[in-house]
């Protein structure tokens, strides 16, 4: 075999490989992507619980603030 075609062979086997990793590589961006919005949901959701139960201890808390002052 000559060099060109060794040179072509090889340039082939290059770009094969540069194609799979980009592939590869497009795949795991994919699976970063789905897990972030996955992960900014379920921020969202605790976020949404935890507003809700900030608002039912202050709740909790006055209804003790003037319990206490009752019996004072």
């Amino acid at each position: 075999m000559d060099a060109a075609a060794e040179r072509l062979i090889h340039s082939v086997n290059a770009v094969t490989d540069l194609l799979k990793a980009n592939t590869e590589l497009r795949d795991t961006i994919e699976k970063m992507r789905r897990s972030k919005e996955d992960s900014d949901s379920e921020v969202f959701t605790l976020n949404i619980e935890n507003q809700t139960l900030r608002e039912r201890l202050e709740l909790v808390e006055g209804i003790l603030k003037n319990n206490r002052e009752g019996y004072e």
